[in-house]
Order: structure tokens, then C-alpha cells, then sequence
């Protein structure tokens, strides 16, 4: 027997910073089919990594450097940094 792996995936913002647009603007795409994703069973939307390249390739002529899959990325937002940098929040 047989075992084929899935191809790899990436989570809309990682696909989002790669193309230089918002999120929202990714799910759109997703949606018109210019990107193929899927939901996952917890709700949450993956793309293919070969589609996000693909489309990359298109905008810009060229893939930006791998992305690291293994590692969460912290956004500013959710940073624990971030209030000590602005003080506090009213």
C-alpha cells in the first residue's frame, strides 16, 4: 500500500504577507477561485502553498523566500510587547 502526503499548506496570513494585500483580500480570491483553499474541520481557511506561489509568480515574477511552516507567527496585534512599547491601554 500506498501513501500519498497532502501538499503543503498555509494559513491566509502567511499567503496575505507573501502577496502584499490584506487577509480579506485572500478570501476573496479564495472565493472567486483565483486561490485554492479549503476549510479545515475547525473552520479555519488553508491555502496551498503551490497556488499562493503560483499566483506570486504571476504578481511579482518571482517567489519570495520559503516561508517557515513549523513556527506560528506572531502578529504586532497580539504581541505581549506591545502595550510596554505604546504604554498603557485606556
Amino acid at each position: 500500500m500506498t501513501t500519498t502526503l497532502a501538499p503543503p499548506t498555509v494559513p491566509i496570513a502567511v499567503a496575505a504577507q507573501r502577496l502584499g494585500v490584506h487577509e480579506n483580500t485572500v478570501c476573496n480570491w479564495i472565493d472567486r477561485r483565483l486561490l485554492h483553499g479549503y476549510l479545515t474541520p475547525t473552520g479555519r481557511r488553508k491555502l496551498r502553498l503551490d497556488s499562493v506561489e503560483h499566483l506570486e509568480r504571476g504578481m511579482f515574477g518571482v517567489p519570495s523566500p520559503p516561508v517557515e511552516l513549523t513556527e506560528p507567527q506572531v502578529s504586532p496585534a497580539h504581541s505581549p510587547n506591545l502595550e510596554r512599547a505604546q504604554g498603557p491601554l485606556p
